[in-house]
C-alpha cells in the first residue's frame, strides 16, 4: 500500500526501546561500605620514650602508681598528677595512649574521661567554671566512679508522668515501666532492659520518652568498628544506650536500668590483662 502524503499521523506515544540481551548496560552491583581500617595501640619502646623527653619524675610516678595497682588489684586506685609539669603529663597520657572510651559530663560539674589504651585505666579531668583544669587525675578500676557521681547528682528517683499527646500507643505502657524499676538499686539483681528497635511504637511514642527522659547530663561514646553512645536520663539509673554501625546508622536502641551499663565496663579479664601489660612496659622503660 502507498502512503497518501496528505493525511497527517499522529506522534507514537510511546517511545521506542530496543529490548534483549545486549541492549542495556550492566549495572554495576552495590554493597554496603565496609570498614576497612582498625586503629591499635602498640607501646612504645624505652629508646623511643627517651627520645621524647622522658624524665624521672614522670616515671617514678608511674612505678608508684603501679605498685599500688599491685597492691590493689580489683581497684580503685587514683593518682593525681599535680606534682608533675605539663610536658610530664603530656607524656604519661602518651605513653598510656587513647582507649575506645570517651566520656563527659555538663553538671554537676565538669568532667572530661578517656580510657587510656590500657583497659580499665582512666584519665580523669575537672574543669571549673573558666575551662581551667581544677582536678587531673588517672584512675585504675573498672568504670570511672566520677560518671556514676554525676549521673547519680543529677538525676531522681521520682519523675511525673507526661501527658500522652496524639498519636501515642504504647509510650505510656513503657514509662510507667521505668517508673517502677527507677531507683530501686541494681545490686544483686539483673539489668533490666527495654529493646526500643523491637517494640511496636510510633515516633509520637519516641518523642514522648525522649523529651521525658529529658537532656543527658552525662554522655559516653564507645568507638569501635561501629559506635555505642550512652546518654543519662533524669531517672536514676536509667540509661539510653544506643548501638550504631560504621555507617552511624542506627541499629539497636535500648533503655537499661542499671547503675552503669556493661558496655562502659572493664571486664575482670581486661583488668587482669593491663597488669601484666603494665608490668611489660615498665621492664621495657628501665632498658
Amino acid at each position: 500500500m502507498i502512503p497518501n502524503p496528505n493525511v497527517s499521523r499522529k506522534p507514537f506515544p510511546l517511545p521506542v526501546v530496543a529490548l534483549g540481551p545486549g541492549t542495556q548496560n550492566d549495572d554495576a552491583p552495590e554493597f554496603p561500605q565496609f570498614p576497612k581500617e582498625m586503629h591499635t595501640f602498640t607501646a612504645p619502646h624505652g629508646w623511643m620514650l627517651r627520645e621524647t623527653g622522658c624524665s624521672e619524675a614522670a616515671v617514678a610516678w608511674l612505678e608508684r602508681f603501679f605498685q599500688a595497682i599491685a597492691q590493689c588489684p580489683e581497684g580503685p586506685v587514683v593518682a593525681a598528677v599535680d606534682e608533675l609539669s605539663e610536658p610530664q603529663r603530656r607524656w604519661i597520657e602518651d605513653a598510656f595512649g587513647v582507649g575506645e572510651v570517651v566520656a563527659q559530663t555538663a553538671a554537676p560539674f565538669s568532667l572530661r574521661v578517656r580510657e587510656s589504651a590500657f583497659p580499665g585505666i582512666w584519665h580523669e579531668v575537672v574543669l571549673g567554671a573558666d575551662g581551667a583544669v581544677v582536678r587531673d587525675e588517672w584512675r585504675y578500676a573498672p568504670y570511672s566512679a566520677k560518671l556514676v557521681d554525676a549521673m547519680s547528682a543529677t538525676s531522681h528517683d521520682v519523675c511525673t508522668p507526661p501527658q500522652a499527646p496524639t498519636g501515642v500507643m504504647n509510650g505510656p505502657a513503657l514509662v510507667e515501666e521505668l517508673r517502677h524499676w527507677a531507683g530501686k538499686g541494681t545490686m544483686g539483681r539483673a539489668v533490666h532492659v527495654l529493646n526500643l528497635t523491637l517494640l511496636p511504637l510510633t515516633p509520637a511514642d519516641l518523642q514522648m520518652l525522649n523529651d521525658w527522659l529529658g537532656p543527658p547530663m552525662v554522655a559516653i561514646a564507645i568507638r569501635s568498628y561501629g559506635q555505642c553512645r550512652v546518654a543519662s536520663t533524669r531517672l536514676r539509673d536509667v540509661w539510653r544506650v544506643q548501638y550504631f554501625n560504621s555507617m552511624d546508622a542506627l541499629i539497636l536502641d535500648t533503655i537499661e536500668v542499671t547503675r552503669l551499663p556493661e558496655v562502659v565496663r572493664a571486664a575482670p579479664e581486661d583488668l587482669a590483662l593491663t597488669r601484666s601489660r603494665l608490668a611489660d612496659y615498665l621492664a621495657e622503660l628501665a632498658r
